[in-house]
């Protein structure tokens, strides 16, 4: 799949998929209608490897990523270090179980060309069976980590091993792996901003770089699931907009929306329900196509917090905030959160608008 986006801008955006829990390969001309440059799926490793150091990478098992590679669509694999073979089927603690595993990743790896990344586990900032107790899990998955990145390095692999995935950007968690060691063996920090309020989304990752360098190392960030839970489907384009607009001011370097379908749990966070195009489907092309083709985004200062106004390269503006007139030039077109043309606003508000006006404006 062709890139959309100039050498020049940060953010590559793609889509999350669940192409490994049984979704129609079929889906995958969605991906490609929505302009995603790339999508983040799962290759079990417990469904691959149910011998000891035997991979079956069968259609029974991963037939999915050979269509996906067919295509030159690139996959960010989320693996949670899980197989009953190894430590009862917890994260593995010995170090054969560390090792098994991190050779299951140089397989896969290896075995499809177009994986470009390896998130290892999902949301670990959370509760879960799979993973020890603070303070344990801390110096537990680094030691994963570490295994992994040997590995990987040994085989001379060039796929990115991205770590440290939180639901939210949960600082304090990121700051306590940092402590224990995970900057030095990542190539990027995996964080899911599900935010209400996008507005607050600035800080949290600047107080995340801040962390990083704070221990030695910037790291890249990927944003391996954004969205949120939307009451209806109209409300997704002008929260998904701003988030949009934030992280590629951020330099954030991958970011996947979630998820390409509406699933029954997840309703109205997809960019289809079945075949029907939902509103956030418009939204991410005209981010791809009108806004991250300009390259990337930087806030404007007017001199007034709440204003929030970004201009992506020297191409179009995207403005919202407290009620503030506008001064548009002729000859200047206005766009809502979906790329839909309408009329030239006379002031900010809380619905962001996409702005072309390439002799610029003047706020009141």
């Amino acid at each position: 799949m062709a890139a959309m986006l100039p050498a020049h801008a940060t953010m590559r955006m793609g889509v999350n998929t669940h192409f490994e829990q049984g979704w129609p390969l079929t889906a995958l001309n969605k991906v490609q209608a929505a302009g995603a440059d790339g999508i983040r799926d799962s290759v079990m490793w417990g469904k691959v490897e149910q011998r000891p150091g035997v991979y079956d990478f069968s259609d029974n098992n991963s037939g999915f990523m050979n269509r996906i590679c067919a295509r030159s669509i690139p996959v960010l694999v989320m693996v949670p270090p899980r197989n009953k073979l190894y430590d009862g089927g917890m994260l593995p603690a010995s170090e054969a179980g560390r090792r098994a595993f991190a050779n299951y990743i140089v397989a896969l790896a290896a075995h499809f060309p177009c994986i470009v990344g390896v998130e290892i586990g999902n949301e670990i900032n959370t509760p879960s069976r799979l993973w020890p107790a603070p303070p344990q899990k801390f110096p537990a998955y680094v030691a994963l980590l570490k295994e992994v990145r040997r590995a990987l390095d040994a085989a001379g692999s060039r796929v990115a091993l991205v770590g440290g995935s939180s639901i939210g950007v949960d600082v304090p968690f990121h700051e306590r792996m940092f402590a224990a060691g995970e900057l030095a063996l990542v190539d990027a920090i995996a964080v899911h901003p599900y935010i209400d309020r996008p507005e607050r989304l600035p800080e949290q990752i600047e107080r995340l770089k801040q962390a990083m360098a704070h221990h030695g190392a910037t790291k890249p960030i990927w944003c391996t699931e954004f969205g949120n839970y939307y009451k209806t489907p109209e409300a997704a384009p002008p929260h998904a907009l701003k988030v949009m607009t934030i992280m590629s001011a951020a330099h954030v370097s991958r970011a996947y929306w979630y998820a390409l379908l509406d699933e029954p749990w997840f309703r109205n966070m997809g960019l289809y329900a079945g075949d029907a195009p939902k509103p956030a489907l418009a939204t991410f092309r005209a981010v791809q196509q009108q806004l991250l083709s300009a390259g990337d985004a930087r806030r404007i200062d007017v001199g007034d917090p709440l204003s929030f106004i970004y201009r992506f390269g020297d191409g179009p503006y995207v403005m919202w905030g407290t009620s503030r007139s506008l001064r548009l030039p002729a000859g200047a077109r206005a766009f809502d959160a979906r790329g839909n043309r309408i009329d030239l606003p006379e002031a900010l508000g809380p619905e962001p608008v996409i702005i072309d006006a390439p002799a610029g404006y003047r706020p009141g």
